[in-house]
């Protein structure tokens, strides 16, 4: 035996687990000895993955946890964190947003309603008495509703609201 089979032996048996495998495949072995000039085939398996979102998937987490212990915890703890930050910011520009208008609605109400008042006692001293006053009444009816609105919708807010939260068990 030369050493070409030798080496062709070693590598046979290292290839097939069993004699039957072994001979099953015997014809597609060549035997010409010229090991140069064979053809080949080769085999390429690409594998890749992608995920889109803030968290990895749970077995990315699993894998990163096991090259570093506590590390999908620490992730997941991060994620919390920001998202509570984030709702805590938003939360205060809502607020702020809604202070502001409060108070530009405010300084627009009043601003209007001394223009109105203003208008009438203008109107009434120069001689125009019912067109003053009834700008007067107009004037202060506007006002008043606007303050009743305001308060009835406060009120429908707030009996929204509570009727999120459950009770407590002290109830």
């Amino acid at each position: 035996m030369t050493e070409k089979d030798e080496q062709r032996e070693e590598l046979q048996n290292k290839i097939f687990s069993s004699p039957e495998e072994r001979s099953a495949a015997q014809g597609n072995i060549p035997d010409d000895g010229d090991v140069k000039n064979r053809k080949g085939s080769q085999i390429t398996c690409v594998q890749g993955s992608h995920f889109s979102g803030p968290l990895p998937p749970p077995q990315l987490l699993e894998h990163y946890d096991k090259v570093v212990p506590g590390c999908a915890e620490t992730i997941i703890e991060q994620f919390v964190a920001q998202g509570n930050h984030n709702r805590r910011e938003l939360e205060k520009l809502v607020i702020a947003g809604d202070v502001r208008r409060s108070n530009l609605g405010l300084v627009a109400g009043f601003i209007l309603g001394l223009v109105g008042l203003l208008g009438s006692f203008y109107l009434i001293s120069h001689g125009y008495s019912v067109e003053g006053l009834t700008t007067v009444i107009i004037a202060l009816v506007s006002l008043v509703g606007s303050f009743i609105y305001a308060v009835w919708e406060r009120k429908k807010e707030r009996e929204e609201k509570a009727e999120l939260v459950p009770p407590s068990a002290e109830d």
